[in-house]
């Protein structure tokens, strides 16, 4: 895998949901966000999400929305 600083957004929602031991199908159900769409995130397809669509995935990762987008630090994550 790619160091974290270089991480994509698809790359870096992929981690965060195996982290939660989520399938793509659970994070859709959490999420709201359709299935195809996260494949499509996850796989590079999609490159720039929404800000709605990141708004709904960070809150089932329990990440921030600036997280996901930029990767910064982990200071992006919420407490657990």
């Amino acid at each position: 895998m790619a160091d974290r600083a270089d991480e994509t957004v698809g790359q870096r929602v992929g981690r965060l949901r195996d982290r939660l031991l989520l399938t793509q199908s659970g994070l859709s159900l959490a999420s709201e966000v359709p299935l195809p769409t996260i494949k499509d995130i996850e796989r590079g397809r999609t490159q720039t999400p929404h800000v709605a669509t990141l708004r709904r995935l960070a809150e089932a990762l329990r990440v921030e929305p600036e997280y996901l987008r930029f990767g910064d630090t982990p200071a992006g994550q919420r407490p657990q």
